[in-house]
């Protein structure tokens, strides 16, 4: 037990007083992702916000980041595992190959190739 409890639904709120989704962003998602629809639309605002965006009354992407780097990983494992048939892949070597996957520098260079890197919102000179 860690002394730590949660109620069986936490709901993520996401109302940011009728904030519009530019259909750049929706279509360049849908693209990216390779799905047709977003249950909540208003989260790839959230995604594509920068900390330097203080006044907007949107969160940056940075929870947003923190879940999604704890899904990539597993994504990555799961993987790396089912492709290692034989097991002769020692758990160092997996390590190493999944550190490589989710790497920042791997991550950003996906990104920026994709276009991505043009749909953060930001106030931050410095940024593309």
């Amino acid at each position: 037990e860690l002394g730590v409890s949660f109620t069986s639904h936490i709901p993520y709120v996401t109302s940011y007083g009728g904030i519009h989704v530019d259909p750049t962003l929706l279509s360049f998602s849908q693209n990216f992702l390779g799905v047709e629809t977003f249950n909540n639309k208003q989260l790839l605002v959230e995604a594509t916000t920068h900390q330097t965006c203080l006044h907007k009354p949107v969160p940056s992407y940075q929870r947003l980041e923190w879940v999604g780097d704890a899904v990539l990983c597993l994504a990555a494992r799961e993987w790396l595992f089912c492709r290692d048939d034989n097991h002769s892949t020692s758990v160092g070597e997996l390590v190493v190959l999944e550190s490589t996957l989710v790497c920042n520098e791997a991550l950003a260079c996906i990104g920026f190739m994709k276009g991505l890197h043009r749909l953060i919102d930001h106030r931050d000179a410095k940024l593309p």
